[in-house]
């Protein structure tokens, strides 16, 4: 019996390209204009920088590390306020967590900073009547991925059994392999094994898994 439903969020629920929008463009954009560079140098730049640190590292997920590392002059409020508008969710998306959540506590399992998820939620869930809990492993463990070990701080945080969670996101290693590893039904949108091809084929496997 699945009792909780999880979500991955950019990627999944909420289009990606605000986010990249924000670390591609925005960020680069504004070192050009503060340092007075071309774009492209400035990109250069800000990448190799970015490079530096890598994805496996902590700091590589938080935006207000990378302002005062680049010496930005913008406040994060003011960058975030840039890419609100561009925040998109899809009718589909809203179909199905308006169904799932009529029978199943529905919680968000992301590897994004929680300044980002919070402008996700602004759309997805504005009452605060959808999830329960939204958990980042960056914001609340200080991790940089969704490993073994967040996923069993989730099941312990909500009291539940990970074979009584249903998980699904874009990524088949820290949103499918991983959780699986511990006794979640994780899913992938995409290919590959435990693969769907939209949130509502999902949705009927995790009815199914009720049955």
């Amino acid at each position: 019996m699945v009792d909780v439903v999880s979500f991955d969020l950019f990627g999944t629920l909420v289009d990606k390209r605000p986010v990249d929008y924000f670390w591609l463009e925005l960020i680069p954009g504004l070192y050009a204009e503060e340092r007075g560079l071309e774009l492209e140098e400035a990109r250069r730049e800000v990448f190799s920088k970015y490079e530096d640190v890598g994805e496996s590292d902590l700091r590589w997920y938080l935006p207000s590390y990378w302002i005062e590392e680049l010496g930005l002059k913008a406040s994060l409020r003011e960058l975030l306020a840039e890419i609100e508008p561009m925040m998109e969710v899809s009718e589909e998306v809203l179909r199905v967590l308006s169904i799932l959540s009529t029978r199943y506590r529905l919680i968000v399992s992301t590897n994004s900073s929680m300044e980002f998820a919070e402008l996700a939620l602004k759309i997805l869930d504005p009452e605060g009547e959808v999830f329960e809990r939204v958990y980042s492993c960056v914001s609340h463990l200080g991790i940089p991925k969704k490993t073994r070990e967040f996923y069993e701080y989730v099941c312990v945080d909500l009291g539940v059994d990970p074979r009584k969670v249903a998980h699904v996101g874009d990524d088949p290693v820290y949103d499918c392999a991983v959780p699986s590893s511990i006794g979640i039904r994780a899913y992938c949108l995409g290919s590959g094994e435990r693969a769907v091809k939209n949130l509502e084929e999902f949705a009927r496997l995790v009815d199914c898994a009720d049955c």
